[in-house]
């Protein structure tokens, strides 16, 4: 998928020849490229001569029917610009695909890709209570899954058994069951390839899978979806038989990004020079390489990165694709990989006065470049780019698009940007039994729009504000009423409270609970900061009233105590806030008329119940 180690080789049989030895005759080239007179493969005049392949010519808009967004599960491990599954911006697509899942290599059973992303599966499949046409998949394997190590070759083993298969279908089919999902995705990278943990045998063994693994889909009779990824680059999709393949797949993902990077020094065809990675022009010259075997355009869907690829230039008055590079480009503060930057990362850095951005359109790679920091070099996508993409696509009938990965996007720019969706973050209509409670990143302080959404009936769960330094907090006094009994008569009195000065280095807010679905919406979060719990004896004559103080935000522990009963622990509800209605042990947002009782009457229980449930 997007974001490969840095020696990923991305060569590209349109410009540059490859040797015909290995294969039956001299005379045939994989994928039907062109052989020369010389024994080279290739696909342009140099090789083909006047012979050319027919593109597909469209008028219309098939590239938006599919628009689907890969999710990064690991993305929460960032320090800044996370995205949980609740802020994922599904308004501008039909599918989210989940990544990544692996396939366990001693048992062939579905395992997560690390134990701490298990509890979002059932999270993002939640999604589509929010949208209804919405589908959601996840997707095994990914670069890092055939990288060197216990499941490098996994895949392969996979494939040549069928005793194998049968294992991991019935732990696949579990698992789609169990959390929702709606089909599979396949990406291994790569077949055949023996650096990737590949074999020969891959080339036929692959699509046998994929015939046996459709079979296993189609039995369960639940309409689950198959797709695979495919590369850009002849050097790797020359091992892929997609004829057999498009035979069981309902389309192919094709990994049109990462055409280029830091490899490239590596590489004696192109050298350490800069190039944009999703150039248009090469991403013809990768789609040609379908066209030419008759995959038909509407089982395809086209790559889009929500990413680009830096480099450090060697000569800053040399800016232009093709200027040399040292090394690859500075890591970004929340990405944390040299030689990548996220859409958000890339943005930040334009809104940056002291990075002194440049930023130009190369309209013939239909690419934006950025220079910035004296001698950093990016290339990337935003929307102007993003609909040259589409154009070419809708021209040439593609079945749609996908992108790594929308959690490159925290705030729903480059989604907006690509789809055009006038909602990106819908709501839910409330009838499908909420998404209960949604604990909300700490980036909600950092990112852009601080936009939040959940299904009602919903409690978002607001993260601490970071303090840059430690306060200490000098609590005003706090006046309450108590009861005092004597003779059997019972009086009120008023008291003074007092708490020590204490020190925060965080402000806590009370969660915002949603009871009823109402559109979109302005929340002040409201501080809860309380000082440190201490005890308050009374006299055995004496208790305190649950009144509320309309001041300050704080819980009070106290003990209260009769002639014939120990003194228990009571904890009296916190200072209610304008705009927040009170009467239950939860803080809700104020809607006319509301109460406790109006929001137990719209969930059909009782008020008691309601109390209960929300304790």
């Amino acid at each position: 998928m997007g974001l490969a180690p840095s020696w990923l080789s991305a060569i590209l049989v349109s410009t540059q020849a490859m040797e015909t030895s290995g294969y039956a005759s001299s005379e045939n080239c994989p994928l039907n490229v062109c052989c020369s007179e010389f024994g080279f493969c290739g696909t342009t005049k140099d090789f083909c001569g006047d012979t050319a392949v027919a593109e597909p010519v469209c008028d219309g808009t098939s590239a938006t029917k599919k628009t689907i967004a890969y999710y990064e599960g690991w993305n929460s491990e960032r320090a800044c610009d996370t995205m949980p599954p609740e802020n994922i911006p599904i308004g501008g697509y039909t599918h989210i695909n989940f990544a990544f899942l692996y396939i366990d290599p001693d048992l062939y059973t579905i395992t997560p890709m690390e134990t701490s992303q298990q509890d979002l599966y059932s999270r993002v499949t939640a999604l589509k209570k929010r949208k209804n046409d919405l589908e959601v998949w996840i997707s095994i394997g990914g670069w890092a899954f055939n990288d060197p190590g216990s499941t490098a070759n996994t895949f392969s083993e996979l494939a040549a058994s069928k005793s194998k298969q049968s294992t991991f279908f019935e732990s696949l089919l579990s698992f789609l069951d169990k959390y929702g999902f709606d089909g599979v995705d396949l990406d291994w990278e790569y077949p055949v390839d023996s650096d990737r943990g590949g074999s020969d045998a891959d080339y036929e063994n692959y699509p046998t899978f994929l015939a046996n693994l459709r079979s296993a889909l189609d039995s369960a009779d639940k309409g689950y979806g198959l797709t695979i990824t495919l590369p850009s680059s002849y050097w790797y999709l020359q091992h892929f038989n997609v004829v057999e393949m498009a035979k069981s797949v309902d389309w192919f993902n094709m990994m049109t990004y990462d055409l280029h990077g830091g490899w490239d020094a590596e590489d004696p065809w192109i050298g350490s020079v800069v190039n944009a990675h999703t150039n248009l022009t090469e991403i013809v010259s990768a789609m040609d390489l379908l066209w030419r075997n008759d995959i038909p355009p509407s089982r395809v869907v086209m790559g889009l990165g929500f990413y680009g690829r830096s480099f450090t230039l060697n000569d800053t008055s040399c800016v232009t694709a093709g200027c040399p590079f040292s090394t690859v480009g500075k890591a970004g503060d929340c990405t944390n990989s040299a030689g990548t930057l996220s859409f958000s990362e890339i943005e930040a850095i334009l809104k940056d006065p002291s990075r002194h951005a440049t930023q130009t359109y190369d309209a013939t790679s239909s690419v934006q470049i950025v220079t910035f920091d004296e001698n950093q070099w990016v290339s990337y996508d935003n929307w102007a780019s993003f609909q040259a993409k589409l154009d070419y696509a809708n021209s040439h009938c593609i079945g749609g698009t996908m992108v790594w990965a929308v959690s490159l996007d925290v705030d729903g720019t480059a989604t907006n940007g690509l789809t055009g969706a006038s909602v990106v973050f819908p709501g839910d209509d409330g009838s499908n039994g909420g998404s209960e409670d949604i604990y909300i990143g700490p980036d909600l302080w950092s990112n852009a729009t601080q936009e939040i959404s959940c299904e009602p009936p919903c409690t978002m769960i607001l993260p601490p504000f970071p303090l840059a330094t430690p306060i200490t907090i000098d609590w005003p006094a706090y006046e309450t009423t108590i009861a005092s009994s004597s003779g059997g008569a019972t009086l009120t009195k008023t008291t003074t409270i007092t708490v020590a000065p204490f020190t925060i280095s965080e402000i806590p807010f009370w969660p915002i609970t949603v009871a009823e679905s109402g559109g979109n919406a302005y929340l002040s979060p409201m501080q809860s900061i309380a000082p440190p719990t201490f005890g308050l004896t009374l006299p055995q004559t004496e208790a305190t009233f649950p009144l509320f103080h309309t001041d300050y935000s704080a819980t009070f522990t106290t003990t209260t105590s009769t002639a014939n009963a120990t003194a228990p622990a009571v904890t009296t509800p916190a200072a209610v806030q304008s705009g927040i209605v009170s009467d239950c042990t939860e803080f809700y947002q104020a809607i006319a008329n509301d109460g406790c009782a109006a929001i137990a009457t719209a969930h059909d229980i009782t008020l008691a119940q309601f109390i209960v449930s929300y304790a």
